[in-house]
């Protein structure tokens, strides 16, 4: 089933890859009726009003399986709590309307509610053998780096955290541009990572990342099969 992902990430087309990615689509060129993911308003994630104008958008261009992604994020995100407890809120309201059948044209439409713990960047660093991959080129290297849990790492220890496999990579390979990078542009390099990310791998250091892969091919609905927390 189409897969429509909205998130509240400037950087959607992660998301996009590494759902390509799982569903075994190319990512480039990316088919974006297969699986498109578009970057919305927090807002739109906190009401019932909100999530059912996406789902009727997401239907109207016939992506049937529909994923909402906020991020978890760190203490430091003021006001995060509430937008969390709103959006799982507001999650409810839309699977009882759903399900009531008073819309026909929603009916085939499968949602499910995502909480990325802690943010997308852990996700990405749950394979970090893909960071290696990604930026080594051509290039035989003698590194594999050991994956672990990465559900509690805070935005910034998941960013050093993948800055660090960057510059090691680099370092081994005598890459002075690798070596020296800083974790303040990790973030815009995200697709090229998901890219290389293998979900066998990843999911098994993010159960975030694990349902995502779960809820992706549409053959549950997240109101039967909800987010894990």
């Amino acid at each position: 089933m189409p897969l429509q992902i909205f998130v509240e990430d400037e950087f959607a087309e992660t998301y996009e890859v590494l759902a390509l990615r799982a569903l075994g689509l190319p990512t480039a060129p990316r088919n974006r009726e297969a699986a498109l993911a578009v970057r919305i308003d927090v807002e739109d994630l906190t009401t019932r009003e909100g999530l059912l104008d996406l789902t009727r958008r997401a239907m109207r261009s016939k992506h049937e399986t529909i994923l909402f992604i906020l991020d978890q994020e760190g203490p430091s995100a003021l006001g995060r709590p509430q937008k969390l407890a709103s959006f799982r809120g507001a999650f409810v309201e839309l699977c009882a309307y759903l399900a009531s059948g008073r819309e026909k044209a929603l009916s085939n439409a499968k949602v499910s509610r995502i909480v990325c713990k802690r943010c997308l960047e852990g996700w990405l660093m749950a394979d970090p053998q893909a960071v290696v991959d990604a930026v080594r080129g051509e290039h035989g290297i003698d590194y594999s780096p050991t994956p672990r849990k990465t559900e509690e790492l805070l935005p910034a220890q998941a960013l050093e955290g993948i800055a660090h496999v960057i510059r090691e990579t680099g370092r081994r390979l005598g890459r002075r541009d690798l070596s020296q990078i800083s974790s303040k542009v990790i973030k815009s390099r995200g697709p090229s990572f998901a890219k290389h990310v293998v979900p066998a791998r990843a999911r098994h250091y993010n159960s975030s990342l694990a349902y995502f892969y779960d809820m992706i091919d549409g053959h549950r609905s997240g109101c039967e099969h909800p987010c894990p927390e």
